[in-house]
């Protein structure tokens, strides 16, 4: 029996960015559904208006990311898509976490539709998340966080220092944040919005990369189970 030489860790960071690095977030990819009503033909951003939409979209479906508040991913998408057409020219204007009329819908949207996964918190608090979010969309960003983002880069403002801004909004965190962020700055798969570096990216040591770190063998296992 030949004794075969343990991978690198620099190939096993390799070969899993080759297996991995083409596929988009289950919430980037336009052709599961629900659609996303902001991609053209071709899932493509086809003008400014689907590119400010978009941006807006990703900022309200970053901060929903959150297992207590949404369960599975898939719940938030869900929400999205379902608040959209309850309120399709003023979803990002719920900015009073006390809107009756957002709460009503969210509890309905619960009772109605089909729950990938239950998750901890009521329709209060999912509206509270949602009016935090929208309440920095149109006090800070003006309704355009795209524009908003871009003239922070172009004026030289460093990306961390966007992304404090972005952690300022309720229940936001630094995975949110920079989660958003590399959808919104790195190239293919990822939507290459933002005018900052995708060098200044930063991957946060959530759950979720743990567990990554620990199949590529380079902590313990018993490092993930804290």
């Amino acid at each position: 029996m030949t004794n075969e030489a343990k991978p690198t860790t620099d190939e096993l960071v390799s070969k899993f960015v080759k297996i991995y690095h083409g596929i988009p977030d289950f919430e980037l990819e336009p052709k599961i559904h629900p659609p996303l009503w902001f991609f053209g033909e071709n899932s493509l951003l086809n003008d400014l208006w689907s590119k400010k939409e978009a941006a807006n979209y990703f900022l309200v479906s970053a901060s929903l990311q959150d297992t207590q508040l949404m369960g599975n991913c898939r719940n938030a998408r869900i929400l999205l898509d379902y608040l959209h057409r309850e309120f399709p020219t003023t979803l990002y204007e719920k900015t009073d976490p006390e809107d009756e009329e957002l709460i009503r819908a969210i509890g309905k949207w619960e009772s109605e539709m089909p729950i990938v996964w239950k998750f901890e918190y009521d329709e209060r608090e999912i509206a509270k998340v949602l009016a935090g979010v929208n309440s920095f969309l149109c006090n800070e960003a003006k309704g355009d966080i795209l524009t908003y983002a871009n003239t922070k880069a172009n004026n030289g403002e460093s990306l961390e220092k966007f992304a404090d801004r972005l952690s300022t909004i309720y229940r936001m965190g630094r995975g949110k944040v920079w989660l958003y962020l590399r959808w919104m700055v790195r190239g293919d798969p990822d939507l290459d919005l933002f005018s900052f570096s995708a060098r200044d990216l930063v991957v946060p040591l959530t759950t979720h990369v743990l567990r990554v770190v620990a199949a590529l063998d380079l902590v313990s296992d018993d490092l993930v189970s804290i």
